[in-house]
């Protein structure tokens, strides 16, 4: 499903020169299909003269375009995707706005087509089990609030919701840093216009002091009556500002936020940054992305689940069923491998929770579907329909057994078996 959200932000609308194929997703007897449409003209040449960006052999070999990549500009901003270095097999060097397992093809009606987009969002590292590291040398290490369990495949992204929530909240910081340290450097320098202000009427005192010692001496040139030119004090200008703006940003307070400069907020991610692929990419950008990684991880855990959470036990937030929970944590960026954490923090009050039912009931429905998927895989085709009702059975029902004794013919012995039921257990 990562690579049907990553196609809303290419639609053909949003991006010029950009195109994406028709794609569904098809869940058939335990196995998940995905169907695309069929690029114009693929199917009269081979699959690997086709590829133009990108790897079609898991890495061992990496294509890239520079005509490719101009088209690619505007939708690996919208996406916050950085431009990295990849090293394949083969020992050269490649520089990608995507992931390497995405690929580019010009179709035979030349546009520019980008498929299998699953890896276009930032890593979880939480799914990953990546160890955290305490980049900014505080005196805590990293500790989230919610974690979630480690999934057996190696392609658990976070939620592009999350992602452009990630970037609005570092922006607002970045902007109350500057215009904190720009408050701060207006203060000062209006002090030392004053300072030279102050100075300057010392000594226009001074010299009139001076005038009226030497009046009586008509060479100096001075008259006490001549009025004195009193200047405005002088104020900021806007190319002042501008300047003291400029001075801040040459710092590299945007660099501290994420962005890949140091004079303009612009956050991007390195999608390939967890991934075995080979990079020539300076410590510095290395380090930059797995912080940045990090730090998506630990707002979705420490800020986004945590409100969410509240919202659930003050009743602010009330879904109706798993599919109104599921639009509800998807909205705020939150992945469903989280709904554990989520339910077990709402325990405490479970019994007045209506909110903790639902969760509940949302965790035991999404591992049945996970059982049916194992169940229904080795069944025959002439007996689904048999098997899915016995499923539907044993999860939705119960089955009374009637304990047998050598005396069952008795009445007394009949009514005992009658009275007692003996529920089976839920298919496993």
């Amino acid at each position: 499903s990562s690579g049907i959200n990553a196609e809303w932000p290419l639609r053909p609308g949003d991006t010029e020169g950009l195109h994406t194929l028709g794609t569904v997703i098809v869940d058939y007897r335990g196995y998940r299909v995905v169907g695309q449409s069929i690029i114009s003209g693929i199917l009269s040449r081979d699959q690997e003269q086709s590829i133009i960006y990108g790897s079609i052999d898991n890495g061992k070999t990496i294509n890239s375009s520079d005509k490719f990549g101009n088209v690619l500009k505007d939708s690996s901003k919208k996406l916050h995707l950085r431009e990295h270095s990849v090293i394949g097999d083969d020992g050269v060097q490649h520089n990608l706005l995507t992931s390497y397992d995405c690929k580019g093809i010009v179709g035979n009606d030349g546009r520019h087509y980008l498929i299998d987009l699953f890896r276009s969002f930032a890593p979880d590292i939480f799914a990953l089990d990546v160890p955290l590291v305490n980049y900014k040398n505080s005196e805590e290490d990293p500790n989230p609030m919610f974690k979630c369990p480690v999934t057996p495949h190696k392609l658990p992204t976070l939620r592009p919701e999350l992602i452009e929530a990630f970037a609005c909240y570092r922006y607002i910081l970045f902007t109350q840093n500057l215009s904190a340290k720009f408050i701060r450097a207006k203060g000062e320098r209006q002090n030392k216009l004053k300072e030279l202000e102050s100075a300057k009427e010392i000594k226009d005192k001074l010299e009139i002091k001076e005038c009226k010692d030497n009046e009586s001496d008509n060479d100096s040139g001075c008259s006490v009556e001549s009025p004195v030119n009193v200047q405005p004090p002088k104020v900021l200008t806007e190319s002042d500002a501008r300047e003291i703006m400029d001075e801040i940003k040459s710092t590299g307070t945007a660099r501290q936020f994420g962005s890949i400069t140091d004079t303009e907020f612009d956050l991007r991610y390195n999608p390939d940054i967890m991934t075995k692929i080979g990079s020539n990419d300076n410590e510095r950008d290395v380090l930059q992305d797995k912080e940045v990684v990090q730090d998506m991880a630990m707002f979705l855990s420490d800020s986004v689940i945590v409100k969410f959470v509240y919202e659930l036990k003050t009743m602010t937030q009330r879904p109706l069923d798993a599919i109104h929970l599921s639009d509800l944590m998807h909205g705020r960026g939150i992945n469903m491998r989280y709904l554990g954490g989520i339910t077990r923090s709402l325990e405490d009050n479970r019994e007045k929770n209506h909110n903790y039912s639902v969760c509940l009931s949302a965790i035991i429905t999404r591992a049945a579907k996970q059982a049916f998927k194992l169940y229904i895989i080795d069944v025959p085709s002439q007996q689904l329909a048999a098997a899915t009702a016995h499923f539907l059975n044993c999860y939705h029902g119960s089955v009374e057994r009637q304990k047998t004794t050598s005396g069952e013919n008795s009445p007394t012995n009949s009514t005992q078996a009658k009275k007692k039921k003996v529920p089976t257990a839920t298919l496993r």
